[in-house]
């Protein structure tokens, strides 16, 4: 079931990102109504939208995770989050006092000063 679902959803996820041509009828438009109903729809992994009189794909919001081996890295879930299996002791700082967000427009680890004073004394 679950194959089947994870097959489903890059199925639509595909179509999501078939935006027509800006050189073609269907996708001039004059307001989001206007747009072409089976060409500006919202999908699980984007949402096509009237812009500038054309329909254009507007990326999902980021969405951080932890990642790596060791759970060392923050990173959006659309990077590859592949590291060396290496475990040094300031890791564990990430896991205890870590949270992992967006700031910035980037993922990253919010530098609290637990954090901080973790990484510090375990280097």
């Amino acid at each position: 079931m679950k194959k089947l679902f994870l097959l489903l959803f890059i199925v639509s996820c595909m179509q999501a990102y078939t935006v027509p041509p800006s050189n073609s009828e269907r996708s001039e438009c004059l307001s989001d109504l206007d747009c072409p109903i089976l060409d500006c729809f919202t999908y699980p992994c984007g949402t096509l939208e009237c812009e500038d009189n054309k329909c254009v794909l507007k990326e999902p919001e980021e969405i951080c995770v932890v990642g790596g081996c060791s759970g060392q890295l923050c990173i959006s879930i659309y990077e590859d989050g592949v590291t060396t299996c290496e475990w040094k002791s300031e890791y564990g700082c990430y896991a205890e006092y870590g949270s992992c967000a967006l700031i910035d427009g980037k993922c990253q680890w919010e530098p609290t000063d637990d954090l901080k004073a973790c990484i510090r004394d375990r280097t």
